[in-house]
């Protein structure tokens, strides 16, 4: 092998790992100037039957599962993450009916509980029902952090839900995500 092509590859070679460690150099001062908490949290489950039904027939019904999971936040940085998994079976149609209900959960952000005061709307048709779950109002949560303090903000979001009553055999399951907020860290 000529002398030229072993020197240009040991460029090459040195040009890779000078670039790998100004990767993992950028990456180690991004994790000291943006450091990162695990928070846990635990969400209630929710039922309701009845939901846009005038008749005695077969009514639509919402079953919201509850959830416990961990979220890795950095400070100042926003994260959507699943709260619930809702399924949404579809009753009855052919009766046009649009009424808004609760959907009252509890949330427990590293052992700090609050309720979530979300909404949802059905708008029953002649053929498809509807189910929209509206955006909720933020809620805060003061916790305690692996050696810090802060605030951990959660802005439930919408989704919506659509079926109809030929697929009674297949539900609507969607995730209700939030929107996860941590701010206000002080170091002890």
């Amino acid at each position: 092998m000529p002398a030229h092509s072993r020197s240009g590859f040991a460029r090459f070679s040195l040009l890779i790992g000078l670039a790998a460690f100004i990767s993992f150099a950028s990456l180690a001062i991004d994790r000291l100037a943006h450091p990162r908490y695990n928070v846990l949290f635990t969400s209630s489950g929710y039922c309701r039957d009845g939901l846009g039904s005038r008749c005695n027939d077969v009514p639509d019904v919402v079953e919201v599962s509850p959830a416990r999971e961990s979220l890795e936040l950095a400070v100042n940085v926003p994260a959507i993450a699943r709260l619930n998994t809702a399924v949404f079976e579809v009753g009855y149609t052919g009766e046009p009916i649009q009424d808004t209900y609760a959907l009252p959960r509890e949330l427990t952000v590293n052992g700090v509980t609050r309720s979530l005061d979300q909404e949802m709307t059905i708008a029953t048709g002649v053929y498809t029902d509807e189910l929209t779950v509206l955006r909720g109002e933020t809620v805060s949560f003061p916790v305690e952090l692996q050696g810090a303090r802060g605030i951990v903000d959660v802005t439930p979001l919408g989704q919506g839900f659509a079926g109809t009553s030929g697929a009674m055999d297949c539900p609507d399951e969607r995730p209700i995500l939030a929107r996860f907020l941590l701010h206000d860290v002080t170091r002890r």
